[in-house]
């Protein structure tokens, strides 16, 4: 069996509470907490280039 455009299902919670604690702190100038939002935004996108025929869903 052939998967030609696989589904990937990601549990966006799980991804958020995982970039927050694996990153050091990153604020912006005005204080604002970045780190666990960028720690997503890098791991949904490894994930899209490595399975680039894949539709990827983020569920929270």
């Amino acid at each position: 069996m052939n998967l030609v455009n696989p589904l990937i299902l990601v549990d966006g919670t799980q991804y958020l509470f995982r970039a927050f604690n694996a990153l050091p702190e990153m604020r912006t100038s005005r204080g604002f907490p970045t780190h666990a939002i960028r720690g997503v935004v890098m791991m949904l996108r490894k994930l899209v280039r490595d399975n680039p025929t894949a539709t990827v869903v983020v569920i929270f």
